[in-house]
């Protein structure tokens, strides 16, 4: 409706009648100078649809949707995304129950640091991908009472989220989850991470999952199934503090990338690659590049030849049927 006004600075919607709008899609899309925006008096009994209604109202500070009727909206995915200067987001009214899409919903929120969330009713999403991703002043959100049972793209969801120290995802299921890439890429201050609850069995996509976690010690992924995953490719890239890694779940018999998968973890000093298999594998360039001097890797050579061909020469191998 507003979408092609973007040099609009001002906007009175006292006297609009949205009784029976179903489509608030791309409403107020680029209205890139609107700093503020009253909605108290709208309807939004009928609407179905809410895609990118506010996206790149780069200087709006304050929405307040506590008075918005939502309950048969389906779509909010990009709603807010690169809404760059807000620091209040009230949302606390809002009613997804209905809601399948929420793909890039608070993208990019460059400048809030706090959202309750913990209301959302999310057991109808599908899509979640890059739903946090550039939040970067966003601290810790509580995401446990998210319901994602029938979620089947999570990529990118915390990305590039830098001020998150932690996260309870213990009641994420994942079962359904096909896509996990860039999941938790460049969140450079988390410091620990328990995915144990997690059900990876249908999983597609992994690469990059952990890139650039600077500052996680440990990851436990004995419960990982990673049978259906072709590309490894930049998995634990950059994880500097990583010390103990358990892959036991990691299965990569249909691996064909696997390229800058462990580089510059440097704090490793023993990788357990047991049960990996690596016959399909056709890239294996800087897999252990810049890693520590002294790094173990225990291997089934039979299985694994290409890549131990291919390993950079400071590593020891261990046979694992020598021990």
């Amino acid at each position: 409706m507003f979408y092609k006004y973007s040099s609009l600075n001002s906007l009175n919607l006292s006297k609009i009648n949205s009784n029976n709008v179903q489509n608030m899609r791309f409403m107020f899309y680029n209205c890139s100078l609107l700093s503020s925006i009253d909605l108290s008096n709208f309807n939004t009994d009928n609407v179905i649809n809410m895609r990118n209604m506010f996206k790149n109202m780069n200087k709006l500070k304050k929405l307040n949707l506590s008075k918005f009727i939502t309950g048969k909206v389906t779509d909010m995915s990009h709603m807010f995304e690169n809404c760059n200067s807000l620091i209040e987001l009230d949302i606390s009214n809002l009613d997804t129950t209905k809601v399948k899409y929420m793909s890039y919903i608070f993208s990019n929120l460059f400048s809030l640091k706090y959202i309750n969330i913990s209301h959302l009713s999310t057991s109808r999403v599908l899509d979640m991908s890059n739903m946090f991703q550039g939040c970067k002043s966003l601290s810790n959100p509580d995401v446990s009472n998210l319901v994602t049972n029938n979620v089947k793209n999570m990529s990118h969801m915390f990305a590039n989220c830098k001020t998150i120290t932690s996260l309870n995802l213990l009641n994420f299921n994942t079962l359904n989850v096909l896509d996990m890439s860039y999941m938790f890429y460049h969140c450079e201050n988390l410091e620990s991470l328990d995915l144990s609850a997690f059900n990876t069995n249908n999983l597609l996509k992994i690469n990059n999952m952990f890139d650039n976690c600077k500052l996680i010690q440990e990851l436990n992924l004995k419960n990982f199934n990673t049978s259906l995953v072709s590309n490894f490719s930049f998995l634990f890239n950059q994880c500097n503090s990583l010390k103990n890694l358990n892959l036991e779940g990691v299965f990569t018999n249909e691996a064909v990338d696997m390229k800058f998968m462990f580089y510059s973890c440097y704090n490793l000093s023993r990788l357990d690659l047991s049960k990996f298999i690596t016959e399909k594998c056709e890239n294996f360039v800087n897999i252990f590049g810049d890693c520590n001097q002294e790094l173990i890797v225990y291997l089934n050579p039979m299985n694994n030849s290409e890549l131990i061909n291919n390993i950079e020469n400071y590593v020891k191998i261990i046979n694992i049927y020598d021990l």
